[in-house]
């Protein structure tokens, strides 16, 4: 696994978390780098010497089987809009998310890229975490919703609820039904089902402190995406590193 890092900073942030091959605080010497050592993975600050992060992804947009991430304390919806028409897969803010950064690379393991140096300690907190939340509302781990509801909230966590198909719940329906060799109709319907098994027999308490609202026969249950919702927005507040 081929990693490189752009920034100006004098110490790796990602020591003993991420494999990195090389640290270059030069745009210039970072795109010759890159066309040199064809990495796997290329994180940038937007802030580099002689050519800036958004000058590097303009010199190296198109290049294949790499991917761009943007690391930057630099927190500017319209850079990042310019950083991702480029062909920055992610932006994230120094520091502050950079556990999502290492999860967000973490799931590219599924697509091919093996991660060096990242503890599984997080995300099997993390699982345990979504699962016994799921539990308390009511979910049954016996049901086949529980796992996929369990492994779709995981995916959109981890990548900071900004996962490219949240608004798009048919590509994840397909990507689970891709691992679990299922159709995407029954991964949606026993995800429905689930729900309707925990607002019918869960701890209806429980569900009113947790979505903030009570559930009354005039309101109904939730749709999938809108339990979806709720329920990583309530993640991601909670979670404890």
């Amino acid at each position: 696994m081929r990693i490189l890092l752009g920034t100006t900073e004098q110490e790796n942030a990602f020591d003993g978390q991420l494999a990195v091959k090389g640290i270059y605080q030069s745009g210039k010497e970072l795109a010759d780098a890159v066309m040199e050592i064809a990495p796997d993975v290329v994180i940038t600050d937007y802030i580099l010497r002689d050519l800036d992060g958004i000058g590097l992804l303009k010199k190296l947009e198109g290049l294949e089987n790499t991917k761009f991430i943007v690391y930057s304390e630099l927190n500017d919806a319209f850079l990042a809009r310019i950083a991702t028409s480029l062909g920055a897969v992610r932006v994230f803010k120094k520091h502050e998310e950079k556990h999502q950064l290492l999860d967000f690379i973490s799931s590219y393991a599924g697509g091919g890229i093996n991660i060096e140096g990242i503890s599984k300690e997080r995300e099997n907190k993390l699982a345990k975490y979504i699962g016994d939340t799921l539990k308390k509302i009511g979910m049954r781990p016996n049901l086949l919703g529980f796992n996929y509801l369990l492994d779709l909230i995981m995916l959109l966590v981890r990548n900071g609820n900004a996962y490219p198909y949240y608004n798009n719940m048919g590509k994840i329906y397909q990507q689970l039904a891709d691992k679990y060799g299922n159709r995407p109709n029954c991964i949606e319907r026993n995800i429905r089902n689930s729900i309707e098994t925990a607002w019918i027999c869960g701890d209806l308490e429980y569900i009113n402190a947790l979505f903030g609202f009570s559930i009354r026969s005039d309101k109904g249950k939730p749709t999938n995406s809108e339990f979806i919702g709720f329920i990583c927005d309530y993640i991601s507040n909670t979670f404890e590193e």
